[in-house]
């Protein structure tokens, strides 16, 4: 019994994220298409943009930081 109830939760979480996802998606997709309208953006708030410099680069040298980060574009 307590390894269905386990199963059920489980089952009951991953529904719920994937419902977020759907809607976050969704969302996504209204405001990329001009139908939605975006979220306030914070104040002195500026999105990140990485480049990786190499075309052989990895997201995983980027964290381990096996490559200098001053010549990443930002």
């Amino acid at each position: 019994m307590h390894i269905q109830s386990f199963y059920h939760s489980a089952s009951l979480k991953t529904q719920e994220a994937f419902k977020s996802l759907q809607k976050t998606l969704y969302n996504g997709m209204q405001i990329l298409s001009g139908q939605g309208k975006a979220p306030a953006k914070a104040p002195n708030v500026r999105p990140e943009i990485i480049v990786l410099r190499e075309p052989g680069a990895t997201w995983g040298e980027l964290f381990t930081g096996s490559e200098d980060i001053s010549q990443l574009a930002v």
